[in-house]
């Protein structure tokens, strides 16, 4: 007979797990929530049934989306509410799997609601639509040691062992019996060998290298200067840049569409970054936009490309992963509210996974939103990429927390793949990732500056 004292709780306890979760992750950063925050919704689980499970989960979800993008308020307060009621869709489907087989598997219950949970998740990563943000193990991204197991089993692995945890503590309070008490000891077993793992890792790291970056954070406020102005941009980037290239630089790297205007249709523009190029004398990586008739076609690309100290293009990378409603069916051009947000137009996703080259070293490069996908950093490293490097600009949204939210999900990208990650923001987040996830430097949101590192390129 279930327990209606719990049951007349579920929602509130629905509510609890959401909001334990949303603490989870930046700005709040309480990530050891993570590891009790499903246990509420569990026993909110115990009394539902699979109509009234689905509908838990979904309002666990809606109440952590919420509470982490809760900045999409910059387009409109409804935006939130919308985003977070899809997404919690997911959450509604774990629960309502999960309630459809608890009951026939008791005993492996331990075992279903990982499985499940990191399956949903993956699910919700992939494809053209993917979103990946709000997976489970990001919460855990300053907890260095025992996210080392990243490089043997991913972000989802993480993912695996927190949902592993929460529902070995609620099998071990629920029912205890012995055989959960084993199990619980196992788990905490798991977890001990996971921080060993990752504090022998770390204390055996050697990462002094002699390959020098430069990365601009020019700090443009776009709205504040009231549209995008590439003579104005490059007013503030060259002069970083000359600061910058004093320390002599094997890259200066540039973030993401500062300079919206293509330089392919803009000679005057092209030229005068050209001249900073030159004066430099070293190796640029430039975001900027990009348009060719591909087959009769007129194809838009948000870009970057790798030029040569004597202002030559050497190569290109064209987006693979464009933003779903935003560069890929924009929405703002449909929608009345919307119509007023300033970004980026439509952006047609490219195809190859290039793997820039300078004398000393190959690096790729991800622009923005693609830093958080684990199978699109691994193909440029299995291409040949010696480090990466993510050029972003966060301004539009400004929130202080979708700056820290999207930077975080980096630091996963430099332990599964074992090189140097580094990132590039307009606005912030500059940093640099060594291949153990440990922020080397950075520079202050929302400040202009540049930042000097020197890293080892190279697969650890």
């Amino acid at each position: 007979m279930r327990d209606v004292t719990v049951g007349k709780m579920s929602a509130p306890l629905a509510i609890i797990s959401g909001i334990l979760l949303a603490l989870s992750y930046p700005l709040f950063n309480f990530w050891p929530l993570a590891w009790i925050a499903l246990i509420p919704l569990f026993y909110a689980l115990e009394n539902s049934n699979i109509g009234q499970s689905f509908l838990l989960g979904w309002l666990a979800g809606l109440v952590m989306f919420i509470g982490q993008i809760f900045w999409l308020k910059v387009f409109h307060l409804s935006i939130p509410f919308i985003v977070s009621a899809y997404l919690g869709l997911y959450f509604g489907l774990f629960c309502l799997f999960y309630r459809l087989i608890a009951d026939r598997t008791k005993n492996l219950n331990l075992l279903i609601a990982p499985i499940l949970w990191t399956l949903i998740e993956y699910v919700r990563s992939i494809g053209p639509w993917g979103f990946p943000a709000g997976i489970l193990g990001y919460s855990q991204h300053l907890n260095i040691y025992l996210i080392q197991v990243a490089d043997k089993i991913g972000v989802f692995g993480i993912s695996f062992i927190i949902v592993l945890v929460n529902i070995s503590i609620f099998l071990a309070i629920k029912e205890r019996s012995r055989i959960a008490a084993v199990q619980f000891s196992a788990v905490a077993a798991i977890l001990v060998i996971c921080f060993v793992y990752g504090f022998a890792k770390v204390s055996m790291a050697d990462t002094k290298g002699d390959f020098r970056l430069a990365l601009i954070q020019p700090g443009i406020d776009f709205r504040a200067e009231k549209g995008y102005n590439p003579d104005r941009s490059l007013v503030v980037l060259e002069d970083l840049t000359k600061q910058a290239a004093a320390q002599k630089p094997d890259l200066i790297v540039w973030p993401e569409t500062v300079i919206t205007e293509s330089i392919r249709l803009n000679p005057a523009l092209a030229r005068k970054m050209y001249k900073i190029v030159n004066e430099a004398g070293t190796y640029f990586l430039i975001g900027n936009g990009d348009i060719k008739n591909v087959g009769g076609r007129i194809k838009h690309y948000n870009s970057a490309f790798l030029i040569s100290p004597k202002g030559e293009v050497l190569s290109q990378y064209n987006k693979i992963h464009p933003v779903p409603f935003w560069e890929v069916l924009p929405l703002r051009y449909y929608v009345g509210f919307l119509k007023n947000v300033e970004g980026k137009g439509v952006c047609d996703p490219g195809s190859a996974y290039t793997v820039f080259e300078t004398p000393k070293g190959k690096f790729s490069a991800l622009i923005c939103f693609e830093g958080m996908f684990p199978d699109l950093s691994k193909r440029f490293v299995s291409s040949g990429a010696q480090f990466l490097v993510n050029i972003s600009n966060d301004s539009w949204s400004q929130s202080r927390t979708e700056h820290y939210q999207h930077a975080s999900m980096n630091v996963f990208r430099a332990i599964e793949n074992g090189v140097y990650y580094i990132r590039v923001g307009n606005s912030g987040v500059t940093k640099v990732i060594d291949p153990y996830g440990r922020i080397v430097k950075s520079l202050p949101i929302y400040k202009k500056g540049y930042l000097i590192a020197d890293i080892k390129v190279g697969k650890f």
